[in-house]
């Protein structure tokens, strides 16, 4: 129906954000939410009555996301863990990293700072298949800054369609293995490259995204990067 539902706090509670809003607020808007999440509200705000159901006894922390940084001094003057989009900016997060450590403030949900490396990994049995696997994710790109996602295709499609386009083959595969938002490899590139970045950020921890074609190619990735890097149960 039309009707928003719920009590007259709920329904603006629930419109918070959707005009436009300043960039600048997002610190305030993630305060607000943390707020929110731990009944933090002094009485008479409006949204202190505002409920979710059902309720959980116990909230989340809260993590920001970023690629810059501008987000990663935010995240830790707010005492938030910090997670760098490395997947999606190709930029190195290295000053990023420093901007949240300097600028952390201690919260009731993080007393030291804790920062996460978001990667996208391509592994496979051999480099040579794991670059072919990739070319998928590569065209995939290739077709949505042109408007035209149908999702992630083949990598015959994507072997087929390059040089039809103009595109050199082998150097998109030399691109694949270069960029910074993806390590694509066999088992031992793609450790030596985790571990090589773990120590260039000082990350906590990283996360990892597979984007293939094929599902099993993908839990295959995964398995792989796992056992390489000592963490497939025994």
């Amino acid at each position: 129906g039309r009707a928003p539902g719920g009590t007259g706090g709920a329904t603006a509670a629930l419109r918070y954000g959707r005009d436009a809003i300043p960039v600048e607020r997002f610190g305030e808007q993630v305060a607000d939410l943390v707020e929110w999440l731990r009944d933090g509200f002094e009485p008479g705000h409006p949204w202190r009555r505002v409920r979710a159901t059902p309720r959980s006894a116990t909230a989340p922390p809260v993590w920001i996301l970023g690629s810059g940084g501008e987000t990663a001094r935010l995240a830790g003057e707010l005492g938030r863990g910090y997670a760098f989009a490395q997947f999606i900016s190709g930029l190195d997060g290295a000053d990023a990293f420093r901007a949240y450590r300097e600028h952390f403030r201690p919260s009731h949900d993080f007393a030291e700072p804790r920062a996460i490396l978001a990667l996208g990994v391509v592994c496979a049995e051999t480099t040579e298949e794991a670059v072919r696997l990739a070319l998928s994710n590569e065209l995939w790109r290739m077709r949505i800054i042109r408007g035209e996602d149908r999702g992630i295709p083949t990598p015959e499609q994507a072997e087929q369609e390059f040089p039809a386009a103009g595109f050199d083959l082998d150097r998109i595969r030399a691109e694949i293995l270069d960029d910074p938002r993806v390590l694509v490899g066999d088992p031992d590139r793609v450790r030596d490259g985790l571990r090589r970045l773990a120590e260039h950020y000082h990350a906590d921890e990283i996360l990892i995204v597979t984007v293939t074609w094929s599902h099993e190619a993908r839990v295959r990735s995964y398995e792989l990067v796992a056992e390489a890097m000592g963490l497939a149960p025994g």
